[in-house]
């Protein structure tokens, strides 16, 4: 079974898929629309996810 691109809906293999863990985010009660999403191309995980994760963490730091 091929998996889909939670952002673009393409088809990607599971070798290739990057998949955001969402254990990370259960302490978030307004997380990012892109974040309720769990499987990612790389081209998608790269541009989209990556930069809002960054953001997502230097706030979490700022919390802490």
């Amino acid at each position: 079974g091929h998996l889909k691109c939670g952002h673009c809906q393409s088809a990607i293999c599971k070798s290739c898929a990057q998949f955001v863990n969402d254990e990370d985010f259960k302490i978030w009660s307004a997380r990012p629309q892109i974040l309720t999403q769990e499987t990612f191309c790389a081209p998608c995980y790269t541009n989209e996810v990556e930069p809002v994760l960054e953001k997502v963490i230097a706030q979490a730091a700022a919390v802490w």
